[in-house]
């Protein structure tokens, strides 16, 4: 019998550890390949056009099953808003006056954690409702 080194279940790839590294790994592939695309469409869209982009097409692969991997470790977190600092400087085309920080602010993106936490928030509510209601 062979042993399993990674399992895709509904979208959240698990390694042998049971970690959530390789998901982790799984999703900045899928991402840099959205964003290498973006990149090279940059030229030809707007900066709001281009501002769209990342909330419908990178940040579901990045909130999909978050609450499974909440918190993130600090290696995990630190890729995962590289990522998002990379879409912010795509969107506003590089300009190398403006800090990534105040891009994110421009745009009203907040750091990856806090929607993980509002999301990992919400379903301890509602477990909490369910139980009690």
């Amino acid at each position: 019998m062979s042993q399993l080194l990674l399992a895709g279940i509904v979208g959240v790839m698990l390694g042998d550890s049971l970690s959530f590294n390789d998901h982790i790994s799984y999703i900045r592939t899928k991402v840099v390949n959205i964003l290498g695309l973006l990149s090279r469409l940059r030229g030809c869209l707007t900066t709001e056009a281009a501002s769209k982009i990342y909330p419908s097409t990178v940040l579901p692969i990045l909130s999909y099953c978050d609450t499974c991997f909440c918190p993130l470790g600090s290696t995990n977190r630190t890729s995962l808003e590289r990522l998002q600092r990379r879409a912010a400087k795509i969107v506003y085309d590089f300009k190398p006056d403006i800090t990534t920080e105040k891009i994110l602010e421009n745009l009203r993106w907040p750091p990856l954690t806090k929607p993980i936490e509002k999301h990992c928030g919400l379903l301890v509510n509602k477990a909490w409702l369910e139980k009690f209601l």
